[in-house]
């Protein structure tokens, strides 16, 4: 019955937002607890719905069935709500409902105002998707990394062309204009942060936008038809947020690095940095990851990248004396998760942690930052996380660089139009090096980059 369905649905959601954790991870605890035949629809409702709770969130305010203050507090009875709004919105008629069914009463009200509310439910829908964009990087590797934004259960199988070849930035431009008729959209100032915000609200279906910062990182509004392109289609542009492509930016390293990324699988940063940044033959990246099946997905990704060391291994469990040729190092460790909410029009006091679990993870940040500072030659490190929690960003800095290391280390100045915003201002003397990603200012998740140097 579809009453079970929103029942498991929901608690799957609210067991979710409350603890923290990311709904992956809780579908993947409780998926032997879930009726086996129905497992795929419930973890599909689930998902579907967080996927789309902001605009349930606003068509459940508009139909008047919570308070703004109710839906702050996402209870389960909100996402109940929200769960069964979902359904009721992918219907192409009403169904016949039953009154036996606990949630009878409740869906009703739902399907009422979802198909008498149809045409204005839809125009506002699609004025979310004017503001949803595809960050896609160009990939010079013929790989096994697919560059799909779907989920991994639909993506495609790989379509290699026979002629793999590297391309550069105006050589794709070539190439999606011949195919697909798309023109690129000039910002008018590579260095003004605004200036790129702006120009993403004009884009349409048949424009794009190279970022101003990052190299070949192409940004596509979200109605666009990349994805038919054979670019897309074959990996050649991968699906990389901007925030977290900003991270290897930010780290900058020279051709003949060597870079330790600590926390590498899937692998968008390492490579990243191998494909942008090192020479094919004198430098090279160790991707270091402890957990074996994330570890095995991402080294058969990035098969095809001679410069990539793989490490099957607990970061700080790695001696630093064993890796003295190390020179940069790419620290984002195990975090809240909490910018990856959802996008656009997020109010971050909606996602409130335990205070007790921040604390931990702002303790286990600590300590793989500090192990990655004790590398005997290295010269920069980059922490960052998808968190938009100050306990896990500006108060790890402040407490790496005010009780132990300040005066071997200091805090890189990240030029001001990488983003929109700086550090939480609780902490002035750290908040100026910090950059933060806002996904109602920046249309990326919510994220945090800090770049610590060495003082030779």
């Amino acid at each position: 019955m579809m009453c079970r369905l929103y029942d498991e649905a929901s608690q799957l959601l609210f067991e979710s937002s409350n603890s923290g954790t990311s709904l992956r991870e809780v579908v993947q605890r409780k998926m032997r607890q879930l009726p086996s035949k129905k497992r795929t629809q419930i973890r599909g409702l689930a998902c579907k719905t967080m996927s789309n709770c902001d605009q349930l969130e606003k068509e459940l305010l508009t139909a008047s069935f919570f308070s703004d203050d109710d839906v702050k507090q996402r209870s389960l009875n909100f996402w109940l709500h929200a769960v069964i709004m979902q359904e009721c919105l992918t219907r192409r008629e009403p169904r016949r409902l039953f009154s036996t069914c606990p949630n009878f009463k409740l869906e009703c009200d739902i399907q009422e105002y979802v198909f008498q509310n149809r045409s204005n439910i839809e125009e506002r829908e699609s004025e979310v998707n004017k503001r949803h964009f595809l960050f896609l990087r160009l990939v010079n590797r013929k790989a096994k990394f697919p560059a799909s934004c779907e989920p991994v259960s639909k993506q495609r199988k790989m379509e290699k062309p026979d002629s793999w070849r590297k391309l550069s930035s105006a050589e794709a431009s070539n190439f999606l204009y011949s195919q697909l008729r798309m023109k690129e959209k000039k910002a008018l100032c590579s260095d003004c942060h605004s200036d790129l915000i702006k120009e993403m609200g004009k884009l349409t279906s048949k424009k794009y936008l190279k970022d101003s910062v990052i190299e070949n990182l192409f940004i596509f509004s979200g109605d666009s038809d990349i994805k038919k392109s054979d670019m897309f289609k074959s990996g050649q542009l991968y699906s990389q947020d901007r925030a977290s492509a900003m991270v290897a930016h930010v780290l900058d390293p020279g051709p003949d690095s060597v870079v330790l990324d600590a926390c590498a699988a899937p692998g968008s940063k390492t490579s990243h940095i191998a494909d942008a940044f090192l020479d094919d033959t004198k430098g090279k990246v160790y991707a270091v990851e402890r957990n074996a099946t994330r570890f095995q997905t991402m080294k058969s990704l990035l098969a095809d990248y001679d410069n990539v060391h793989f490490l099957l291994s607990d970061f700080t469990d790695i001696d630093p004396e064993e890796f003295k040729d190390v020179t940069h190092i790419a620290v984002d460790p195990s975090c809240s998760g909490s910018g990856m909410k959802g996008a656009n029009s997020h109010e971050f006091d909606k996602h409130q942690l335990d205070r007790a679990r921040l604390l931990a993870l702002q303790s286990f940040q600590i300590k793989i930052l500090l192990h990655a500072l004790r590398f005997p030659n290295v010269q920069a490190v980059v922490y960052s996380t998808c968190s938009i929690h100050t306990e896990e960003n500006e108060a790890v800095i402040f407490h790496v660089m005010n009780e132990h290391l300040s005066t071997n280390w200091k805090l890189f100045q990240i030029p001001e139009h990488y983003s929109s915003s700086r550090g939480d201002t609780k902490y002035p003397d750290i908040a100026s090096h910090c950059l933060r990603f806002w996904p109602n200012k920046d249309y990326t998740n919510g994220f945090f980059i800090c770049r610590l140097e060495r003082i030779n």
